[in-house]
């Protein structure tokens, strides 16, 4: 009997011991991230997304950058990221996750910050994801074509040629 306690209590250790070297790992790598750039996390959270198909590990990096929001002394360059990664954390959830009314809130925010900052840039590929958002929860809901939502295709279309922006021009056909 005193054997099995030991033998249990040696595996509870071990247990323990790993679980704590584990949680620091990630925990450690977490904090490597957070001094990386935001230029290079955005770059690994596109490919963990588009190469790798590992939109969990995207997620934490969009979501480093996107925080960076909220930090003090912010140049252009790390608004702009920023809004981004606010995005690109909207269409993980509409694409990987499925969860659109997170994914509708996360671009409503980047179109805001976008507005905000008068990067009128984004704001037509924004408008065409937060469209799809509307299309697949109109899809869901009923069998009927939503002739707003054509509408509002056709207003993002135009504001998208209006501000060249011809990756949003592009994905209106898909």
């Amino acid at each position: 009997m005193t054997r099995r306690l030991s033998i249990l209590s040696l595996l509870l250790t071990c247990c323990i011991v790993e679980c704590s070297i584990v949680w620091g790992a990630e925990n450690s790598a977490y904090q490597r991230w957070s001094r990386l750039s935001s230029e290079k996390l955005m770059q690994m959270g596109d490919h963990w997304r588009c190469t790798v198909d590992r939109p969990d590990s995207a997620l934490i990096c969009y979501t480093i950058v996107a925080n960076r929001y909220y930090e003090q002394d912010l140049s252009e360059d790390d608004i702009k990221r920023s809004i981004e990664a606010t995005n690109s954390i909207g269409l993980l959830y509409l694409d990987d996750f499925y969860d659109f009314p997170k994914s509708y809130s996360y671009l409503l925010q980047a179109k805001e910050l976008a507005q905000k900052h008068h990067f009128d840039y984004f704001i037509p590929s924004i408008q065409m994801s937060m469209l799809l958002v509307d299309g697949y929860r109109s899809s869901l809901s009923s069998q009927s074509l939503d002739l707003n939502l054509v509408k509002n295709f056709k207003s993002a279309f135009g504001n998208a040629v209006k501000n060249k922006n011809w990756y949003a021009v592009q994905n209106t056909f898909f």
